[in-house]
C-alpha cells in the first residue's frame, strides 16, 4: 500500500458506497457473470419489517463480492443467516452490509484451530481511516500479469488467508530464544545446579512480561502505552541508577503480587515509593500474577541490564491485541505468541523429546476437537429433549458438504479419453492443488453420491453425518440459530455444562481448538436469543452477560471456566496453557473500563501425573483389587472432595459475579479442601503400591493425581464429555522417572499405550475420545492388549 493516491480513492469509493468500482476498478476483478445478480433473502418471522435482497458487484474465478443495502445493519445473527443463505448462489465470498453511514464487512478467514471458517468483522465508518480494511483491500488487489495464472483456490486464498504467520514466528522466536537464554544466565539466587528453575523463572518472568507488553499497548496500564519501558526509567530516578535489582525488587515484584494481582482493596506495599510508580493498574487475577513457588522458595536477583535488554528486543515488534492480522511485518498478535509457546514447549527443552512429548498442528487439533465435541453436544441436546440437528439434512442439497469436494463441478470435463497419470491444466480449474485427472473424476462422483445420500435422508445421525465428512460445524450453526427462546436456555445449559479433557495438555493446543469449537456454537445460541428475546424476559444468561462490561469477554470467560480442564506432567507447560487462553481473553477488550478479573484457571489446568493416581473408588478396585483398609481410606478421601465439589460450584459462581473479596476466601477454601482430599488419597494409593520408596520421595518423583479429588464436580457427573489430546511417545523401557501399575497395556512397548487406556477411563458412560496414536495400534502383535483394551472399554 506504498501508493498514497491508491489509498485515498479507495477511502473515496468506501465513503460514496461504490463498492463496485472499488472492486472493478482499483483492485482488479470481474463484473459477475450475470451483470449486477440479485437475490431476494428470505424474510425472517421475528423481524419482517425490512425485506433484504444481495447484489454481487464483482467475481473472480468463482469468488463473489456481495452487498446488501439496508436501512440498518441487521443484528449478528441475521448477518450469519444470510451468509449461509448466499452459499448456495456462490460458494466463496465476501459480504457487505450497507446502510448509508457505515459498512460492515464480513470476511471469511481460516478458524485458529484450523478447521473450517470463521466471519472476521471490519466495520467502515463514512470519513473515518480504517487502516486495516484497505491493508486487506489490498491483499486482494490483482493486476494483469496476477490475472494469467489465477485459479479459484489462490483468489480464494487471498480473500481468506490470515496473513502468514511463519516468518514473524520464526523471527520472534530465534531472538525470543536468545533472550531467554540470556535472562536464565543472569537469574541469581537460584543455584547453578538447579538450572531447570532457573530456566522455568526465566520462562515465568517473560510470560509475565508479554501478557503486559498486550495490555499496556492498550493504554490499560496507568494509560501509559509504554508502562514497562517508562517505569524503568522511574525506578531508575527514584532508587539510583546503580541499585543492582531495584527493577526487579522495588517494581517488577510489587506489580505482580501487590498490584496486577490483588484488589485495590486488598494492595498493601511495602514501600510507598513502589505504589506511586506502578500508578493506576487494573486487577487482572487468574492467578498468572500470584506468588509462584520458586518466588517462594529462593530470594531471587536480576539486574536492570537484563530487563532494559528485553524492552529493547520487545519494543521492535508491533503488540496487536486484536485477533484480526493486520500483515504488519513485526506484528504479534496472540494467535502468533501461541504458535511461538508451543514451539517453545515442545522443542527447546530437550528433554520434552525425551518424555515423548511432540507439537500438534492447529489443523489436526481443530478436526479433533470438531469431530467429538460437536457430536457429545449433539447427543446431549437429544437427550434434553431438543431435536436432532441432522433434520435439516434433507433437501440441502450441497450446504453441508465441503466447498473443496465441489470444485470446479460447474464446468465440463474435456471430451475424449484422459490421460490415466496426467495432472489437469490449472487453467481449467478443474483439479484442485495436485489433484490427477483420476483425483477429480473420483471427486466429482463422490461429490454427486453425497448430494444424492444427504437429500435423499439416509444420513440420519450425527456419526453418519461425520462417516460421510459433512460440515457438521456448520450444521450446528444453523440448527441454533433457528431455536426458540425455551430452546435457547436448554441449549445453552447443555453447552455449559460439556466437560472438556486433554490429559496431556503440553501448552494448551487442544483447549484452545475446543474453544474455537464451542465458540461459534455459544455465539449462535446468544445471538438467537439476542433476535427473538424482549430484555425484559429474556433467558436467564442474556441478564447474565448484560452485568458484564464486555459480552464476547463474558462468553469466552464461561467457556474457559466451565467446559475446559486439562493436566500435563511439566508444570511449566501448564503455566503457558493458562497464558494462552488469558490472551484470548483480554483480546475481546477495547476500553480500560471493560476490564475484569481474569477466570482463575489453576482449578482446571493442573499439573500432575496421568498414570499415577485414582480416578474413582470403581478405579481403584479394577486396576489394585483394593483392600477393605485402602477402599476405606479412600472413601474418607471421596467425601472429603464431595466437599470440595460443593466448594468448587460457589466458587465458579463468585467468579462470574462475585465480588473479589469473595473470590479470594472462596480459592483459598476450595484449595485447602481439594489438598486435604488428595493427601488422603496420596497416603492411601502408596499403601495401595507396597512402595519401597518412602512416602514424599514417591510423592515427589512420582506427581499422583486423583481425578476425583482434583475435578471433583466432574466426577460427580461420572467423568468427562469429552477426551481429546496427543499422548506421549516413547518406549517404556526408557521412563526412568516414574513407575505405573494396575493397567491391562502395561506389557505395550510405548507409553502411548497406557495413556490411551487411562485416558479412556476419564469419559462418563456418554462420552467421546479423540487421541492420535501410532499406526503401531492397528496391527503390531506388541499392541494386541491395547486393540483389546479399547474393544472391551467402548
Amino acid at each position: 500500500m506504498a501508493d498514497p493516491n491508491w489509498a485515498n480513492r479507495i477511502r473515496s469509493l468506501l465513503d460514496a458506497g461504490d463498492l463496485a468500482s472499488l472492486f472493478r476498478r482499483e483492485l482488479g476483478w470481474n463484473n459477475p457473470a450475470d451483470g449486477a445478480a440479485s437475490v431476494e433473502l428470505e424474510d425472517t418471522e421475528e423481524d419482517p419489517s425490512e425485506h433484504l435482497s444481495a447484489r454481487g458487484v464483482a467475481e473472480l474465478r468463482g469468488v463473489m463480492v456481495w452487498v446488501v443495502d439496508c436501512s440498518e445493519i441487521p443484528a449478528p445473527a441475521r448477518q450469519r443467516r444470510v451468509t449461509r443463505e448466499l452459499h448456495q448462489w456462490s460458494s466463496d465470498h465476501l459480504l457487505v452490509f450497507a446502510d448509508g453511514r457505515q459498512q460492515r464487512w464480513l470476511w471469511p478467514e481460516q478458524r485458529p484451530s484450523g478447521t473450517g471458517w470463521r466471519l472476521v468483522a471490519h466495520t467502515y465508518y463514512r470519513g473515518q481511516d480504517n487502516t486495516a480494511l484497505l491493508q486487506r483491500l489490498d491483499g486482494v488487489r490483482f493486476d494483469f500479469k496476477d490475472r494469467k495464472s489465477l485459479t479459484g483456490p489462490k483468489v480464494l486464498e487471498r480473500v481468506r488467508r490470515s496473513f502468514n504467520v511463519d516468518q514473524v514466528t520464526k523471527r520472534f522466536y530465534r531472538e525470543f530464544r536468545k533472550y531467554h537464554r540470556s535472562l536464565t544466565d543472569r537469574i541469581e539466587g537460584i543455584p547453578d545446579r538447579l538450572d531447570r528453575d532457573r530456566r522455568w523463572y526465566a520462562s515465568l518472568l517473560l510470560n509475565r512480561l508479554m501478557f503486559i507488553y498486550f495490555i499496556q499497548r492498550q493504554g490499560f496500564l496507568n494509560s501509559d502505552r509504554s508502562y514497562l519501558r517508562t517505569s524503568l526509567r522511574k525506578v531508575r530516578e527514584v532508587y539510583g541508577p546503580d541499585r543492582f535489582s531495584a527493577f526487579f525488587r522495588g517494581f517488577l515484584l510489587p506489580l505482580f503480587h501487590d498490584g496486577l494481582g490483588a484488589p485495590p482493596a486488598q494492595r498493601a506495599f511495602d514501600d510507598p515509593r513502589a505504589a506511586d510508580i506502578i500508578g493506576d493498574v487494573p486487577y487482572v487475577d487468574g492467578g498468572i500474577f500470584d506468588r509462584h513457588d520458586i518466588e517462594n522458595s529462593y530470594d531471587i536477583e536480576i539486574p536492570d541490564s537484563a530487563f532494559k535488554e528485553i524492552f529493547g528486543f520487545f519494543d521492535q515488534w508491533r503488540w496487536h491485541l486484536d485477533e484480526r492480522p493486520t500483515g504488519d511485518q513485526n506484528e504479534i498478535n496472540p494467535d502468533i505468541l501461541g504458535f511461538i509457546f508451543e514451539q517453545y514447549v515442545n522443542f527447546t527443552d530437550k528433554g520434552q523429546k525425551e518424555k515423548g512429548a511432540y507439537y500438534t498442528k492447529p489443523d489436526v487439533t481443530g478436526y479433533m476437537a470438531t469431530y467429538t465435541i460437536i457430536p457429545a453436544v449433539v447427543d446431549r441436546l437429544v437427550d434434553a429433549g431438543l431435536e436432532n440437528p441432522c433434520v435439516l439434512l434433507p433437501d440441502s442439497e450441497d450446504r453441508y458438504l465441503h466447498d473443496a469436494l465441489g470444485f470446479g463441478l460447474d464446468r465440463e470435463m474435456p471430451e475424449g479419453e484422459l490421460p490415466p497419470s496426467d495432472y489437469p491444466d490449472e487453467n481449467l480449474h478443474l483439479a484442485l492443488p495436485g489433484e490427477r485427472w483420476c483425483d477429480v473424476t473420483h471427486r466429482r462422483q463422490r461429490y454427486r453420491d453425497l448430494v444424492t445420500e444427504v437429500d435423499s435422508g439416509r444420513i440420519t445421525t450425527v456419526d453418519e453425518a461425520i462417516t460421510a465428512n459433512l460440515d457438521i460445524a456448520g450444521l450446528m450453526e444453523d440448527y441454533l440459530s433457528l431455536l426458540s427462546a425455551d430452546e435457547c436456555s436448554i441449549a445453552f445449559d447443555v453447552l455449559r455444562d460439556l466437560k472438556v479433557c486433554d490429559p496431556t495438555a503440553g501448552s494448551g493446543a487442544f483447549l484452545l481448538a475446543a474453544l474455537d469449537v464451542l465458540d461459534p456454537m455459544y455465539t449462535a445460541i446468544f445471538e438467537r436469543a439476542q433476535e427473538i428475546s424482549e430484555e425484559s424476559d429474556g433467558p436467564r444468561f442474556l441478564h447474565e452477560a448484560a452485568s458484564h462490561a464486555n459480552e464476547r469477554y463474558w462468553l469466552l470467560k464461561t467457556i474457559c471456566l466451565n467446559n475446559l480442564f486439562g493436566l500435563d506432567i511439566m508444570g511449566e507447560a501448564v503455566e503457558i496453557a493458562r497464558l494462552r487462553l488469558f490472551l484470548k481473553l483480554v483480546a475481546q477488550l477495547d476500553k480500560v473500563s471493560e476490564i475484569e478479573p481474569l477466570p482463575d484457571l489453576d482449578f482446571n489446568i493442573k499439573a500432575g501425573n496421568l498414570l499415577v493416581g485414582i480416578a474413582d473408588t470403581q478405579d481403584a478396585e479394577r486396576r489394585f483389587g483394593a483392600s477393605l483398609l485402602a477402599l476405606e481410606g479412600l472413601s474418607v478421601a471421596k467425601e472429603l472432595a464431595n466437599q470440595a465439589a460443593a466448594a468448587y460450584s460457589r466458587y465458579t459462581l463468585a467468579q462470574a459475579s462475585g465480588t473479589a473479596d469473595e473470590q479470594t476466601r472462596g480459592k483459598r477454601r476450595l484449595t485447602t479442601q481439594i489438598r486435604t482430599a488428595t493427601d488422603k488419597a496420596d497416603l492411601t494409593l502408596h499403601e495401595m503400591r507396597t512402595e519401597p520408596l518412602p512416602f514424599e520421595t514417591w510423592k515427589e518423583s512420582h506427581q499422583p493425581f486423583h481425578w476425583f479429588a482434583e475435578f471433583p464436580s466432574v466426577w460427580q457427573h461420572g467423568g468427562f464429555d469429552v477426551v481429546v489430546g496427543n499422548p506421549p511417545y516413547i518406549r517404556t523401557s526408557l521412563v526412568n522417572d516414574y513407575a505405573w501399575h494396575g493397567y491391562a497395556t502395561e506389557k505395550c512397548p510405548d507409553l502411548y499405550a497406557v495413556c490411551v487406556e487411562r485416558a479412556s477411563t476419564l469419559l462418563n458412560p456418554m462420552g467421546r475420545m479423540a487421541m492420535i496414536v501410532m499406526h503401531s495400534l492397528c496391527f503390531a502383535r506388541r499392541f494386541h492388549l491395547l486393540r483389546s483394551w479399547l474393544r472391551s472399554w467402548f
